[in-house]
């Protein structure tokens, strides 16, 4: 089973739900707050894409070698 806090969609679910959270603040401050947080979760499902996508790559790259290998 893979870790949840690993995969980019976790990442994205928690910004859209922050993002809903705040829709239902009348303080603004409060609101550019969870926005904010929003965003920074967006960041880190990108870093989690760019992670996977880097995994992905060198099991690519290893599996080729050992092609070469046999």
């Amino acid at each position: 089973m893979r870790d949840p806090i690993k995969e980019p969609k976790y990442w994205r679910e928690r910004a859209q739900a922050t993002r809903a959270r705040a829709r239902r603040y009348h303080d603004v401050g409060q609101t550019r707050r969870l926005l904010r947080v929003a965003e920074e979760y967006d960041k880190i499902a990108d870093r989690a894409e760019q992670w996977q996508s880097a995994g992905r790559s060198a099991n690519s790259r290893l599996k080729d070698a050992d092609k070469v290998v046999d």
